[in-house]
């Protein structure tokens, strides 16, 4: 396989993505008739065959699950000849198993209801809707690591003792530290392509300065920092120093150039560094930038639709719903 057939397959694919307008008119769609609007897009097969089976909010929601699991899978057999990019791109897939491992870990340890776990889960990796219902029907956070480490050890991450003692403690920042310092040590350092690399740098950036307001909003001074990202020395001492959100707030507007809402600040970085791929793939588009991008434009319409989808079901109007999305 040559990076050039590659690009090709996803040029082709890329012009049948969702345009603002597209968007526009899902989002002032009235949910009954979501349908026919939907059967005219690429989501038609996946809409036919999961509202049949699955009624209301549901079924839409497989639908556009399922069809990310396609295309992943389809992005895959188009870098089957290739080792390094097919490993690239699968490290890149394995974001969603830690975030799907978190928010059911999280759901569990706040008691949140199971609907709002599951809206905030896209399982597109190793944890896919039976192991993620499997897990959901543990009785607690502690019940669902145990299970994790004993059954599904295909996880991109190690579950320590350490760990298992901080969650059985209460110590939830403490737990999520180790799993994340496991997972991004073992991207770091696989043999991978440097962009995936560069972009899980910027997703600890994006975690030290969480682990550093969850500290903050307890009332304790931040003490827990992973090793690997772009943010500088002076950077992490300033923040480890922070004596309030406030201050925090102050340093990371700092760096950034502008004010930064630290609630979103993963959201924020994420959205930096593909605006940086953006700008290699328009200047160099036949390389692995191409697929990752693609990929990003994807996971980002299924996100979108799901949103739209949730928000019609709570009963929000097309300007409210634009808020959520946008704002």
């Amino acid at each position: 396989m040559s990076i050039e057939y590659a690009y090709t397959r996803v040029r082709a694919r890329r012009s049948r993505l969702f345009s603002p307008g597209d968007i526009e008119g899902i989002i002032r769609e009235d949910l009954e008739n979501l349908d026919n609007l939907l059967k005219e897009t690429r989501y038609s097969r996946y809409i036919n065959e999961y509202k049949g089976k699955f009624p209301g909010v549901e079924g839409y929601v497989r639908a556009f699950n399922t069809f990310l699991i396609d295309e992943i899978r389809k992005l895959e057999e188009i870098l089957s000849d290739d080792d390094f990019y097919l490993r690239s791109l699968r490290a890149y897939i394995s974001r969603w198993d830690l975030q799907n491992f978190i928010s059911i870990v999280r759901g569990k340890f706040y008691s949140y209801p199971e609907n709002e776990v599951i809206m905030s889960i896209l399982p597109v990796g190793f944890l896919n809707d039976v192991r993620v219902k499997e897990l959901l029907k543990e009785e607690d956070a502690y019940s669902v690591v145990e299970r994790v480490k004993v059954v599904f050890r295909d996880l991109p991450f190690a579950i320590s003792r350490d760990a298992l003692k901080n969650l059985k403690q209460g110590k939830l920042a403490n737990f999520e530290y180790d799993i994340y310092t496991s997972f991004y040590s073992r991207i770091l350092n696989a043999n991978v392509h440097d962009t995936i690399k560069d972009f899980y740098k910027y997703q600890i950036d994006a975690k030290n300065i969480s682990l550093a307001a969850v500290s903050l909003n307890y009332g304790d001074r931040p003490s827990l920092w992973i090793e690997g990202g772009h943010l500088s020395g002076d950077i992490r001492r300033k923040i480890l120093q922070c004596e309030s959100l406030e201050e925090l707030k102050g340093v990371v507007s700092e760096r950034f150039g502008r004010e930064i809402d630290i609630g979103k600040i993963d959201t924020f970085l994420e959205n930096r560094f593909f605006a940086d791929v953006l700008k290699d793939f328009r200047s160099d588009p036949i390389s692995f930038n191409s697929i990752l991008y693609y990929l990003h434009e994807v996971e980002r319409e299924i996100v979108v639709l799901r949103t739209v989808i949730y928000a019609k079901s709570f009963g929000l109007e097309p300007e409210q719903i634009k808020e959520v999305l946008y704002v």
